[in-house]
Formats: C-alpha cells, structure tokens, sequence
C-alpha cells in the first residue's frame, strides 16, 4: 500500500471538523457564486426562457405563474452547500467509520491528478456505486486533503429523510427525480441547473454513471441523462472542456449485503427515511474491514472529441437558445458513457474476500480448508497476470482467509472438520432428495412447489446471492474469458465454426448482464481466443480447431463456472416465456413465474446455481432478449404502469434456447484448482 494514503481517523474528532478549508484558487478565474446565486443565473438561461413561455403558451397559463413554478423546482433542486454542515458531516461520519473499518485508502496519484485537475477545469467525478457511503465518502475525501467540494446529484428519495436530507443538501448534494417522464418544464429547470453548476466552475459535479447502487457489485450500463446534460455545454462553446474522473471505491464488506441479497429475492426496497437510518446502528458493531479510493486518469472531453474529428462549429453557428445533437456526437456519448464504466471498474480493487467467495461458490458442497489456501493463491495469480490490483496486506494467506472468514461470518462458515461452505450449506439435507430421473422442461412446468419449499430454497439463494456479491468482483477481468471458456469446456476438441456460434448466442443472452466490451461478438471471440491460446488454457493443433490442455483444463473449469450460473437463469427465462405459447403477460408475472421455474430447477438438480433466482438476473436477462428482438416489451394500459410481454420472434427464442441448453446441461464439472 506505499503508493496509497489512509484517512486521518486519528485526530481529534472536533480538531479536524475545524480544519481550515481553503482550497487553491481556481486558474479559471471568474467570480464565485454562491448556491442562490446559482439558481438565479440558471432561472436566466435563455434556453430555460424559452421553454418558460412555450410550457405558458402549451398550457394556458400566464408567464409570471411559470416562472414561479420554475422557481420553486430550482429551491426543490438545488444545494445549499455550507461548510459547517460539511464539518458536522465529517464529525458523524468519522465517528461511524472509526468504529467499523480499519482504515479508507486513497491512491497518492490519483489524488494529486484531482488536485490539478479542479484548480484548472470543470470537472465532473464519476464514482462506482456500490453503497449509500459513496455519496459522501468523496466529499469526506476532498475536505480532509482541502480539495474544492463537490456538487453531488441525490436521487429525491432522500429528500424524505427527517434531518438528514437538509444536512445533505447543505452538504453540496442537489436532488433529481428518478425520472423525467415528459415533464418538460422539470426537465428543462434541472437541465439548466447543472449546466449553470458546470459552467460557473466552482466546484466539481459528483454523479453516479450507473444511475443506482449495483446490488450484485457488477458494474451496471451507463445512464446518458446526465451526461448529455454535462456534454452540451462543451460542444455549444459554454466551456473550453469537462474533465471527467472515474473513480472505483472498493468495500472488504459492504454494508448493504444482507439487504441486497433480500432485494434480489423479492424483498421490497425499504424507504430512504430517518427512523430506517436510526435502525441501521446496529451495523456499529461489526466489522467492515476496508475501503480502497482508486482515483483515474483524468477524461478529457476536448481531446476525446478532436480524436473523434467531433466539431464544435456547427453548434456556434445554432442559436444558443436550442438544443441541437448531431448522430455522430450521440454516438460519442454512447461510447463515452461505456469507457467511463469500465475505466471505473479497472480502478476497482479485489479484495482476499472476493477470490475466498469464488472458490467457495466454485465447490459449494465445500472445501477442505487445506485444499483453500492454493486455490486462493492460484486465483490471486491469475488476476495479477491479468492487470488487476489485489489487495495482499497482513499476513500469509491462511491469515488472510481466517480473517475473511471471521468477517464474512454472516454467509460461509469453516466446520469442526475445517470444511469451508456457505453458511446455509446444511439447510439442503432438507430439500427433498431429487429422484435419478431427470424430469423434462415439460414436467417441471407442471409441477407444483409448495410454499415451504420454496420458502427453503430462498433461504439457500439469499446465501449465495452473499457470496456472489463478492465473487462478482472480479468479474470485469475475466467475462469475455469466461464466456469463451463456456463455449469451449464441455466440447473439446472442436472447431471454431460450433465454439463462435455458442458465443455469439451468450452475448445476445448475457447483454444486458455485463457491460461488455463494445465490439461485434466475432471481434471479442477472436481476442479471448488469443488470450486463451497464448496462455496454453486451450491448445489449436490445425487452424480453426480446438483441444483441451489438460495441464490446464482447471483454469477453463473456474472461468465457465464464473458465467454458468447467468446462462442458466436466461436459459430459465427464455424455457418461461416459451411456456407463455403466444400469450402475453405483464413484466411482474413474468418476473415471479420465472423464478418459481426456477427454484423447481433448482430443487430437481436440472439447475445447480441457487443464483437463478435473482430478480436482478431475471429482469436483465428480459432486457437482453428484448434488446436482440426476441421479446418486445410494451405498456399496457390495462396493467397501468407495469409493461406487458410478448415473445415476438418464436423460432429466434427456440434456437437460442436450444443453443443455451447444450451448455446448461453439460456441466457442471469442477477440476480442482
């Protein structure tokens, strides 16, 4: 950890709120403004004027009633930043992250490329989102190292938090609707908002690109709302560039886990609200371990649109008032929105937690504790000649998986016999033992599952939800690799012509699972391959043809197992909406009639991976079939708000279906590692 800094959890708590707070003066220059400030000069945006007296016009209303309006949605919108409320933030903060982490850590060079970077640009911060700490473990971050503080876009749902939601808004954080809908008049009152905080440069934007916490710890795919919003300014000439940041924040434990794992089962989300917060004390007990802050390369948007051959010139020559985006400047944002994710996750860190998850998940039954150690030392290998940082602090490994083992006590447990297991691993002696018959997709669709059943099955999956979470940490490394793996392992030798075709219907199913490189599926097939070749995983006797090293044939067993359990649920999904025949049924339907036929799998051993059950998996796996023509999903107004679906290209959805049973139904098969 040399090139890392630890936050200064050591001084008196009221000695540091009181720090001076003077950051560098801006190179910019220009007048600061002040938070109401702000709002007057966005309410004077010409382009807000505009649809001021077209929102009047439309709706029969006088000007005068619509700029009030206007006016109030800027009050509901924007901060209030303050620096006491800032320091009395950083006093309860501290206080809680003393009691439950060893330390929070941040990369010496990263910091400093911040620091340059907000004394000479406007500049937007785009943190991963794994947990509700995110929002202010940066701005912790900026005021101990007296760094300009950012301005911070919250979802409105904590605006219903008693207290807390005023000390946020005095914070820095400015408040947004979960969706715009088609209220224009929000839209264009917010739209102005955030380009005038861009525009004046007086402090950083803080958003979070995924739009939401990832409940799975995979990085979710780009949200554009806000990222048109931060781009337009720069391509009308507002601004000379936005510097954009990518920053990965890495939990040991995150605290959400047992919460996530419930709302991956069905359990409704709880409110944002003071008295869920209060509730949540308990967590002061435990033991999180430690976060790690990988700050990125600074994005430059200047640079990034000349590489492009991306001019501002037709945007001078548009009236200021109107918004114009050309399709090739869309597609800029497209990819920009996806460099920026998985520049995100590279500057993730793996902790010892997550290959200990893996590896329990690899061999569920168990595993002796013996056998652990070199299977957590091949996978830190492996993810090392890989490019990913692993965190490897305090001692020798057999140290480092107790420790894990102790924190993570709440989802795998080491027995008398030192077995190490998920911590429900007893729970399915009392699943009814399924029969040596394998019943037909047919049978099981006829089948009923009785509450209890299914209530056990549950309990099993919210375990192993647990273990995925940390598990899926690794995973940005390795999905392209896992997924050639999958259509490869259980039919070697064979030719390249079978392997590309399995691939290509894994990247129609897994789309909207992973946000996966930007490049046709033959592209990527062809680049895992050569990485698997040069690695001696698989051996290639005769151009196009394909045979197993046996010498390594363990490292193609854990890269398709990392990928198994997700072809598995899409491969439930698309059995699901077959059984439909034609029909339509809403979106929720069918979410919980998936899952139920995939708990039967589950229990009759057709499926081996508890985590088909996931609502997540479910819902993205409706997302890629949409997205590839398969099913078309529309609103209903029957249904209100909830979309009803239909499969719309049967023979598409019965050979993608054939192509995932061939690799659901070959394996599993674990070499050891």
């Amino acid at each position: 950890m040399e090139n890392y800094l630890k936050l200064d959890f050591d001084a008196a708590d009221v000695t540091f709120a009181l720090r001076q707070h003077h950051p560098e003066a801006s190179e910019r220059g220009g007048k600061s403004c002040s938070s109401q400030q702000t709002k007057q000069e966005a309410l004077k945006s010409p382009r807000l004027q505009r649809i001021l007296e077209e929102v009047a016009e439309e709706s029969s209303r006088e000007l005068k009633d619509v700029q009030k309006e206007a006016q109030e949605l800027l009050e509901e919108i924007g901060h209030k930043m303050a620096l006491p409320a800032v320091r009395s933030l950083a006093l309860v903060l501290r206080s809680v992250l003393r009691r439950i982490l060893k330390g929070v850590f941040v990369n010496k060079p990263g910091l400093e490329k911040l620091k340059e970077a907000v004394r000479q640009w406007p500049v937007v911060l785009l943190p991963s989102h794994r947990s509700y700490l995110d929002f202010i473990l940066v701005t912790y971050l900026m005021f101990e190292h007296n760094i300009t503080l950012p301005s911070i876009a919250a979802g409105q749902d904590f605006m219903n938090m008693a207290g807390v939601s005023s000390l946020l808004r005095r914070s820095g954080a400015f408040f947004l609707r979960r969706t715009f809908g088609s209220d224009k008049l929000y839209k264009a009152v917010f739209t102005a908002y955030v380009q005038t905080l861009l525009c004046s440069g007086d402090s950083p934007i803080e958003f979070f690109i995924e739009g939401t916490r990832s409940r799975t710890a995979k990085s979710l795919h780009p949200k554009y709302g806000l990222m048109n919003m931060i781009v337009e300014p720069y391509l009308d000439g507002r601004v000379p560039d936005v510097v954009m940041i990518p920053i990965g924040i890495s939990y040991e434990r995150t605290l959400e886990e047992e919460l996530f794992a419930r709302e991956l089962l069905g359990v409704s989300k709880p409110k944002e609200s003071t008295g869920a917060l209060l509730r949540a004390r308990t967590l002061l007990g435990e033991n999180y371990g430690s976060i790690i802050i990988n700050i990125g390369s600074p994005v430059s948007l200047h640079d990034l649109c000349q590489s492009k051959g991306i001019s501002r010139i037709p945007h001078v020559l548009y009236p200021r008032d109107y918004t114009m985006m050309l399709t090739r400047e869309r597609e800029m944002i497209f990819e920009l929105g996806h460099m920026i994710v998985h520049q995100t996750y590279h500057c993730m860190v793996v902790y010892p937690s997550a290959l200990l998850a893996s590896a329990v998940l690899y061999q569920s039954r168990g595993v002796p504790l013996g056998e652990l150690v070199p299977m957590v030392e091949w996978l830190r290998r492996e993810l090392e000649e890989r490019g990913v940082a692993v965190y490897w602090e305090g001692g020798d490994t057999l140290s480092l998986i107790h420790s894990s083992l102790q924190m993570h006590s709440v989802c795998v447990e080491l027995t008398s016999s030192d077995l190490v297991r998920p911590r429900t691993c007893h729970l399915m002696s009392k699943l009814a033992t399924p029969s040596g018959h394998t019943p037909s997709m047919v049978e099981l669709l006829g089948m009923t599952l009785d509450s209890s059943e299914l209530h056990l099955i549950t309990e099993i999956s919210y375990v192993h939800l647990m273990l995925a979470h940390y598990r899926n940490q690794l995973m940005f490394a390795l999905i392209p690799e896992a997924m050639a793996a999958l259509s490869l392992y259980h039919f070697l030798p064979c030719d390249k012509a079978s392997a590309l075709k399995r691939f290509d219907a894994l990247h129609c199913a897994l789309y909207k699972e992973f946000v996966l490189p930007k490049r046709v599926p033959t592209e990527m097939f062809q680049d895992t391959m050569h990485r698997l070749l040069d690695r001696g995983v698989v051996v290639s006797q005769r151009p196009g043809d394909y045979t197993l090293n046996s010498q390594k044939e363990h490292v193609l067993a854990f890269l398709e197992s990392l990928v198994a359990p997700f072809v598995a649920g899409v491969w439930v999904v698309c059995h699901h909406l077959l059984s439909m025949k034609g029909g339509v049924q809403s979106v929720s339907a069918t979410v919980h009639g998936a899952k139920v036929l995939a708990a039967k799998c589950v229990k009759e051993g057709v499926v081996k991976s508890y985590e088909t059950l996931s609502l997540d998996l479910i819902r993205n796996a409706l997302q890629s079939l949409t997205e590839s023509g398969l099913i078309m999903q529309h609103t209903s107004e029957v249904e209100g708000r909830d979309r009803l679906v239909k499969v719309d290209d049967l023979k598409g959805l019965q050979a993608l279906t054939r192509e995932l049973e061939v690799m659901v139904t070959s394996g599993p098969s674990r070499a050891k590692l």
